[in-house]
């Protein structure tokens, strides 16, 4: 295209600008509006995602630990959970947090001071960080030694994936 081309062009789309101020006017309304509609379903569709995705690492996996470990054996088994790919993080809570935990839970704390928080096992409170392949996860959970058995939420899990799915789509 050359030099003059591009000014008549220039020229004459001004001149229809004024020409048909009305047409031009509600042409621009129109393309502003459907470009901030646009922009604010996309900024509530990647915050909703990212809302997704913090609720979905507060989906935990509880790790019971058998009964005749240690609190030092039961620490040392964080390494092995360490080397398994998936997992975001693991606390360890001891029989004595549990009880304390149990017992801020119910109401009257008074009727728990009798019990004795060797009744109770080590734990490992784990955090995936995708819960699509819960049932891998828990059976490879379940293998590491020292671990009497994993109580996982497989329809919470199940209806985050749903949601992040959708949210995906």
């Amino acid at each position: 295209m050359r030099i003059n081309n591009f000014g008549y062009l220039l020229k004459e789309g001004i001149k229809g600008i004024f020409t048909h101020g009305f047409m031009s006017f509600a042409a621009v309304c129109v393309t502003v509006a459907c470009l901030l509609i646009v922009g604010v379903f996309s900024s509530l569709v990647y915050n909703l995602i990212l809302i997704v995705d913090d609720l979905n690492k507060t989906n935990e996996v509880v790790v019971y630990l058998e009964d005749t470990l240690e609190e030092a054996d039961a620490k040392s088994i964080s390494t092995q959970f360490q080397n398994i790919d998936g997992i975001y993080d693991a606390k360890f809570v001891t029989r004595e947090e549990a009880l304390e935990e149990f017992k801020a839970e119910h109401k009257d704390e008074a009727a728990f001071d009798s019990v004795d928080a060797t009744y109770l096992r080590h734990r490992y409170e784990v955090i995936l960080e995708e819960d699509a392949d819960l049932e891998k996860m828990v059976e490879t959970l379940e293998n590491v030694p020292g671990v009497s058995w994993v109580k996982a939420n497989y329809v919470l899990a199940e209806g985050f994936s749903t949601v992040q799915n959708m949210l995906n789509i």
